[in-house]
This record gives C-alpha cells, sequence and structure tokens, in this order.
C-alpha cells in the first residue's frame, strides 16, 4: 500500500469524524422526531380505526332496531290472522269452502300479500284453502305424510297453543313459515274441548322481507334470522346468509309465545379493517421524513449562513464612514465599528460587549469630548437618554477638537438602542455660511426696499399733482405718458410693499395684533376701499350674509384687510366686464367661512398646485394682461396660516373661481327676537326688494 494512499484514507477518517461528531445532535433530532411520528401516526390510525367501527356499531344498532321492529310486527299480525282463523271456526267448524273463503277474506282484509295461503285442517288433512284458484291442488293432503311438518303439528296439538315451524319447502311450492293455530272445538254433550284440527297460515318469507319494508330499511347491510331452540341454542336459519352470525354481529333475540328468534346485522362489506385515510397518514409520515431531512440540510445551512452573516455584518460596519454602535435592552454594549472609536478615542477595553453606556459617557465627559456639557454632565447625559427614549430627531453636537457630529439614536422593536454617529462638520459649515448668506439677503433686500420705496413715494405725489392740475393745466398730450408714469409708481410701491411683507413673513419677524373682531364689518371695509377700482373694471361686488350671522374671529384687522384686499382686486381683475363678484360670510362647522366668487375665466388643474407659490401666476399672458407681482396669494396664504386659519379655492376653467378663508369661531350670538320666518341676507350699499327677495346690485 502506497504511503500517500494511507495518508489519504486517514485524512478522510479523521473529516468524516468530524462531521459524524458535528452533526450527531442533529441525526439523533432527526430520529426522535421520525420515531414519535411513526408512533403518532400508529396511534392516530387505530383511535380512527376504533371510533369508525364503534360508529358503524352504532348504526348498525339502529338499523337492527328499525328492522327488528318491522319484523316482530309483520309475525304478530300473521299470528293474529292463524288465531283469528282458528276462533271463527271453533265455532262453526262444518262451514262451506265459499263461507270459509268469505271469513278469511274477512280476516285477512287483502293487505297481507306475502300470505301464500291459509289452510284448514280436520284431523290433520287439508279441507279448505284460501285462496282457492293457486292452492286447490294442496286440498285432501295428508299433513301427518309430510316428516317435517310433524312436529310442528304434534306441538299444536298438545300445547293447544300458536306455534311457527320453518322454513319448508313447501307444496306449493317456495319457502314459507308456517304459523298454525289449534282449532277446539266443544260438544253438545261434553264440557271439555277438544282438539279437532288445525289452521295454517304460510308465510313466504322472501316476499314479506321485501314487501313489508325490511330489506328497504336494511338498505347497506347483511341481515340474517334463525330460531332458537328451547334449550337456547341457535336453530335453524330462518332467512339471510348463515356468515352474518360469524362476523361478529349486532344481534336482538326475538322472543314469540310461539317460539324464540336472533336477528344479526353487519355492514354489507363487514367491520372496517383499517382507517379512512390509512394511506394519507402513511403519506405523510413519508412527507416528516422528507421535511426533516430538508430541516437538517437548513439547520446545518443556516447555521453556516449565521456565521458568515455576522462576519459579513462586522466587515461592514467597519468599512462605513460613519460611527456605528449598539446597546441591549438593558443598555449593555453588543458591537461597535473602528470608527465609532475613532471618532471618540474609546479603546477597544472600553468598548468590550457586556460594558453599560453610562461608562463610555461618563470617560468621554471626563475627557471633555464635548465642550457643551462642561459642568453639567449629568444633565446633559439625561437629555441625550431622554431624546433616545422618545425617539426624538437627532441633534448635532460640536466637540473639543472642532469637528461636528450628529446624534442619531433610535430603540428597536426588541428594545435595542441603535446609534449612528455622523461627522457633519462640512455640511455644517455650508448650513452656517447659507444662513448668514439669507441674513445678507434679507438685510439687503430690507434696505433696497426703503431706499426704493421713498423716491418712488416722493415721485408718485409729484405725478398726482400734476395730473391733478393743481400746478397748472396739462397738455392732452402729456396726460396719458404722465398716468402711466404715475400707475408704473404704483406698482411699484406695491411691489416693494409685498416683498418686504414676504420677507418678514419668511424671516418670521412678522407680528400679529390679533383680536376679536367682527368678520362682516371687515369684509364690508374691504369691499368700500375696492368699489372703485372694480369700478374702473366696469365689475360690482354683492355680500351675502345670513340674518342671524354675528360670530366673531381672533385675528389683525390690518392683515385681514390686507388678505380681503388681495382676493377681491384679483376677482375684480379677472371677472367678465359687467360681472358680479359674489361674497359669502357665514359658519361652516365650527368655523367662520369668508368666500370670494368670481365667474371669469377660472384656473386650469395643472395651476393649482403653483398657485400660492412667490411669483407664480395662472400663466404668462395674465401677467401681461392682468398685472401684478405674483406675491398676493402667497402672501394671503401665510397670512391667513399666521393666524390659525386655511385658505383653499374650487375652480373650473371657463366657470370662474371661488376663494375661501376660514377661521375658527371665537362665539355665537343670538337675537333677542324670536328667529325670522325667512331668512334674509345682508347686502353692501342697497337693501333687499321687498317683492321678489333678491339682492340689489352695489357699483
Amino acid at each position: 500500500m502506497k504511503p500517500g494512499n494511507t495518508r489519504g484514507r486517514k485524512g478522510f477518517r479523521r473529516h468524516f469524524a468530524r462531521v459524524v461528531i458535528a452533526d450527531a445532535p442533529y441525526v439523533a433530532m432527526f430520529a426522535l422526531a421520525v420515531t414519535v411520528a411513526i408512533a403518532a401516526a400508529i396511534y392516530s390510525d387505530s383511535a380512527a380505526l376504533s371510533r369508525e367501527t364503534a360508529k358503524a356499531r352504532k348504526d348498525t344498532e339502529r338499523t337492527l332496531a328499525v328492522v327488528t321492529a318491522k319484523f316482530m310486527q309483520e309475525m304478530h299480525e300473521h299470528a293474529l290472522v292463524a288465531q283469528a282463523m282458528a276462533a271463527a271456526i271453533s265455532r262453526n267448524p262444518l262451514l262451506s269452502q265459499a263461507e270459509y273463503e268469505k271469513l278469511a277474506k274477512r280476516v285477512i282484509r287483502g293487505d297481507e300479500d306475502d300470505i301464500l295461503n291459509v289452510a284448514l285442517a280436520e284431523k290433520n288433512v287439508i279441507t279448505h284453502v284460501f285462496p282457492y284458484e293457486r292452492n286447490a291442488k294442496a286440498l285432501g293432503a295428508d299433513l301427518t305424510l309430510v316428516h317435517a311438518q310433524l312436529p310442528g303439528l304434534n306441538l299444536a296439538k298438545r300445547t293447544r297453543m300458536l306455534t311457527a315451524s320453518g322454513p319448508f319447502n313447501l307444496v306449493q311450492g317456495g319457502r314459507g313459515l308456517i304459523m298454525r293455530a289449534p282449532v277446539l272445538v266443544t260438544e253438545a254433550d261434553a264440557q271439555k274441548e277438544k282438539y279437532w284440527g288445525t289452521v295454517s297460515v304460510v308465510v313466504d318469507l322472501d316476499k314479506m322481507v321485501e314487501l313489508e319494508g325490511i330489506s328497504e330499511a336494511a338498505v347497506g347491510y347483511d341481515i340474517a334470522l334463525r330460531k332458537i331452540d328451547r334449550a337456547g341454542q341457535p336453530g335453524q336459519m330462518v332467512f339471510g346468509p348463515k356468515r352474518v352470525f360469524d362476523s361478529n354481529p349486532e344481534r336482538t333475540p326475538l322472543r314469540f309465545p310461539y317460539g324464540a328468534f336472533e336477528l344479526a346485522a353487519i355492514p354489507a362489506g363487514g367491520w372496517p379493517v383499517a382507517a379512512t385515510g390509512e394511506e394519507a397518514t402513511w403519506t405523510k409520515i413519508g412527507a416528516v421524513f422528507a421535511a426533516f431531512s430538508l430541516l437538517l440540510y437548513f439547520v446545518r445551512h443556516l447555521s453556516f449562513q449565521r456565521d458568515l452573516a455576522r462576519r459579513r455584518l462586522l466587515q461592514a460596519i467597519n468599512s462605513i464612514r460613519d460611527g456605528f454602535i449598539m446597546y441591549d435592552e438593558n443598555d449593555r454594549l453588543i458591537l461597535c465599528n473602528e470608527r465609532y472609536r475613532e471618532m471618540f478615542g474609546f479603546d477597544e477595553r472600553l468598548t468590550a460587549p457586556g460594558r453599560h453606556r453610562k461608562e463610555l459617557v461618563a470617560d468621554a465627559l471626563q475627557r471633555g469630548v464635548f465642550p457643551e456639557a462642561r459642568g453639567r454632565e449629568d444633565e446633559w447625559f439625561q437629555k441625550k437618554t431622554l431624546a433616545a427614549e422618545e425617539q426624538q430627531p437627532h441633534s448635532e453636537h460640536k466637540m473639543a477638537n472642532g469637528r461636528w457630529v450628529r446624534f442619531a439614536d433610535t430603540r428597536t422593536v426588541d428594545g435595542c438602542l441603535v446609534g449612528l454617529r455622523s461627522d457633519v462638520t462640512e455640511l455644517k459649515e455650508a448650513t452656517i455660511r447659507a444662513e448668514e448668506a439669507n441674513r445678507t439677503k434679507s438685510e439687503f433686500l430690507s434696505t433696497v426696499s426703503h431706499e426704493l420705496r421713498t423716491p418712488i413715494t416722493s415721485i408718485m405725489g409729484g405725478l398726482g399733482l400734476v395730473l391733478s392740475g393743481k400746478l397748472g393745466d396739462v397738455p392732452a398730450s402729456f396726460q396719458s405718458l404722465l398716468k402711466i408714469a404715475h400707475d408704473n409708481c404704483n406698482r411699484l410701491v406695491q411691489l416693494v410693499s409685498e416683498i418686504l411683507d414676504l420677507q418678514k413673513i419668511e424671516s418670521g419677524r412678522l407680528d400679529f395684533n390679533c383680536d376679536a373682531e367682527a368678520p362682516v364689518d371687515l369684509v364690508s371695509q374691504a369691499i368700500e376701499a375696492n368699489r372703485s377700482y372694480a369700478a374702473r373694471l366696469n365689475v360690482t361686488y354683492e355680500l351675502r350674509v345670513p340674518d342671524d350671522f354675528d360670530a366673531r374671529i381672533l385675528v389683525d384687522r390690518f392683515r385681514f384687510q390686507q388678505i380681503m384686499d388681495n382676493l377681491l382686486s384679483n376677482a375684480a381683475k379677472f371677472s367678465n366686464p359687467g360681472g358680479t363678484v359674489i361674497v359669502s360670510v357665514g359658519m361652516t362647522g365650527k368655523n367662520v367661512r369668508v368666500s370670494v366668487r368670481d365667474f371669469g375665466r377660472g384656473i386650469a388643474p395643472s395651476d393649482a398646485d403653483k398657485l400660492f407659490e412667490p411669483f407664480s401666476q395662472v400663466d404668462s399672458s395674465d401677467t401681461r394682461e392682468k398685472g401684478g407681482t405674483g406675491l398676493g396669494l402667497a402672501i394671503c396664504k401665510r397670512l391667513v396660516e399666521g393666524m390659525s386659519g386655511t385658505i383653499s379655492f374650487e375652480s373650473a376653467p371657463g366657470e370662474g373661481a371661488e376663494f375661501f378663508v376660514e377661521f375658527p369661531c371665537l362665539a355665537s350670538g343670538s337675537d333677542d327676537d324670536s328667529a325670522r320666518a325667512d331668512q334674509g341676507l345682508k347686502e353692501e350699499g342697497a337693501g333687499r326688494n321687498p317683492e321678489d327677495g333678491k339682492i340689489a346690485a352695489v357699483a
């Protein structure tokens, strides 16, 4: 044998031994589980078979009870026929054949189709039969010559009681059961009854079983009947196969004055020998074998994958640029990466698994890593702990080395604390520069706006004096140019004012002096202020207010007027000449709603999202045709929201637009008088028409 082969075989055996030792627990678990599964399957089959057998016996017992009741009823009826015939003949034994048939018809009543014949035998010789036509050949037969019937004849003569014999091969053909009743007569010169003969009722057993519902009741079962002798031993089979009694059947004893019988039944296919679904059970066992084989493979595979995933996780955590740390539900360290140690100057001893979070924080605070925590270390730590527990957004802290670090801590579902530490120094410096630039921009806009408004106001004032004629007549050729200059100065003043307002709002320096105000009064004043502007555009305003409306809202009067001025001027600007702008004040739920409705061109759905953005208008043609800075609605939205209100609109192209502003209602008064039957509408500048209740337009 070559040395190389020997070493190879030894190496294989060592590897095989390691595999066997490693897999031994899995193999043992697999074998135990399979053994339990097989035992459970066998027990399940046995229990299921017992249940099915018990159910089959219960069903057979119920069926046998029904069959027994029907059979006993038939036997009693046939016995009554024999006894009734014997009693009638005892009183008149010398009746003719015709009288005998009449008597039999009256007793049988025509509903006993399973009775083959009713024969009268005087001294054991048949003298009368019924029905006569099919039993005439039996007349004159001496029953004592029929050996099989002698025991029954002698028993009836000796006991003078009803007897049942059979089954017999009858003279008429077929097999039947014979019910015999002795005929006893009393002679005139004697006080004692003497045996005269017998009445025999021959019953067709097969027809009785079929006609009386016995076979129908026993569908799905094998039924058998046998006689029981006086010693209680099984006797002759009456009907049914003998194997029924050999198959552990359900039995019922039948005892009559004239004899004893035993009725038995079994299912047609025999008793259950295997549980239903036994094959499926063993199929499941096979599936268990396969499942556990796969389980063993996957357990080993998952164990390998778990170790591999852990190694990869550690590699991934150590490769990221941010610091990563994770604590368990008790704030004990699970793991952290190298970047975390570098950021805060921790050594491997302090960041070993199991260290408490407080130990790491205490070390960092002691070394002065966080300048902001100096002198208030406990307060700073408690604040950071509370932020992590409440899942607060990240926070940023400046370290002693001048770097900015963003802290992001969160609790997992199982209570672990995961922390991410990101160096955001560059981002922080860029943000500071951006904020400084924004402050510079705001100061520049404020300065420029103030510097522009003063000379523009002076220019507009001078142009106004010239246009008014107070400085002398102005040639007609100059008036249009002066008016254009005056209007443009006015637009510049408006633009400067709106830019200043927007700058104040965005910088948070706009103050609101809110007070409880009556919205109807504020809206009426706004309509008055804008009526002349609307009149130049040939547009009228119509104010609609419920008669019992007297709610109040908490707003800044000046800013509310500014909002209404913008909405009213826009509605007039975009209305068709000769149109009407409807202004409504009322309640919607718990809020006061003020709506401004025009019937102009409307707003396209594509322009809805940008309508409240600064310097945005529905399209450039409006800018040229209607004028405006595109700041009005943006300022309105910010003013409304600054006073705890909401603003929205509804519009469809070609149908106009309706803008809503809503503010929480402060109070709702009530009239001292009773409510009016028909609720009117308040209107600005005109009363209600008493004839038709409509609103008169206001110029």
